[in-house]
């Protein structure tokens, strides 16, 4: 069995510089290093390479790209070249918004020819609200499917525009009984200082690992949207790890719940106030959770309740809690 490399993953002459497109035994074997095949079989193979041209990217902060052909760091040696089967924040890739790619590449989507793929958080935030995924956008661009966040996508010529489109017109946050999910890929950016308003029943859930908050001197504020104090809503739900920080939660039918098993939050300096339940506890076995400078007060049920068998750990350092733990 043999293996062949590139020890160039681009290169210069007369008409500029191209990358290392594929080898000539097809379009699909697109990386720098092929592995275990037998030349007997394969016979002659020639590396190829092609023009790229600049795509330009809005909203960099938000959309990811699936780039076949990018390369982890190309200061290594060619046999240690990693080219990863993953998207990366396109702020990552190139931080001035323009990025280079191939046009053209698979213009029919076919399933066995390497394509590049954008993905863009489902939510979107800003000062004023939370704002859910519409389509995508752009020019000089075909996306497979423009109403999915992830899709793939051919560019077709140099300065290509793509950009995520939302729904500023309505925010979810302002949508009554609305489950806001923040998954994996998600970027719920509210600017530190900022105030938040949520509908009535309405309730941000916390689906992946996250870090949320504002900053000592700039506390992020959520509160409901009515200024009826019987019109309340359903506070942040905890699935997964996750730490809060600096924000406070004001007329809740419950502040924060925890409700997963073998979790680690961290809680520090969150104002939980008027509100039903301070911080719910429940199905959590095993975990740790870990608040300091929790303040909870303008409580009508209890402060901090646990409805199941906790076997894990909670710890309370410098907490004002107005209501005692069930035992």
């Amino acid at each position: 069995m043999y293996t062949i490399q590139t020890n160039h993953y681009q290169l210069s002459n007369g008409d500029g510089e191209k990358r290392h497109y594929s080898w000539s035994i097809g379009e699909n074997e697109f990386r720098t290093r092929k592995t275990n095949f037998p030349m007997a079989v394969v016979g002659e193979i020639t590396a190829w390479y092609e023009e790229q041209s600049t795509l330009l990217v809005s909203g960099v902060e938000l959309t990811q790209l699936h780039d076949p052909w990018f390369i982890v760091d190309t200061t290594l040696s060619p046999e240690s070249w990693v080219q990863p089967d993953e998207f990366r924040p396109l702020l990552e890739l190139a931080a001035d918004g323009s990025y280079q790619v191939f046009l053209y590449q698979n213009e029919y989507f076919d399933n066995d020819i390497p394509v590049y793929r954008l993905r863009a958080p489902d939510y979107y935030a800003d000062a004023n609200g939370i704002y859910e995924f519409l389509n995508w956008d752009g020019s000089s661009v075909i996306f497979q499917t423009p109403l999915t966040r992830e899709t793939s996508v051919v560019f077709e010529a140099a300065g290509a525009n793509v950009f995520p489109v939302y729904d500023l017109n309505n925010p979810v946050n302002l949508q009554v009984g609305a489950e806001i999910r923040i998954g994996e890929d998600d970027q719920i950016m509210i600017p530190p200082g900022a105030t938040i308003e949520f509908a009535e029943g309405t309730t941000l859930i916390f689906e992946s690992e996250y870090e949320f908050g504002g900053t000592e001197s700039d506390p992020i504020t959520l509160i409901n949207s009515s200024g009826n104090d019987s019109q309340r809503w359903n506070g942040i739900k905890i699935e997964e790890n996750v730490n809060l920080s600096y924000i406070r939660i004001e007329h809740t039918t419950i502040g924060l719940e925890i409700a997963d098993s073998e979790l680690e939050v961290n809680i520090e300096t969150v104002d939980i106030i008027d509100t039903g339940i301070g911080v719910l506890v429940e199905d959590n076995e095993g975990g740790v959770l870990s608040f300091s400078n929790l303040n909870i007060a303008e409580v009508s049920d209890k402060g901090v309740k646990v409805i199941s068998d906790y076997l894990g750990s909670i710890v309370f350092v410098d907490c004002s809690i107005l209501s005692q733990i069930p035992i």
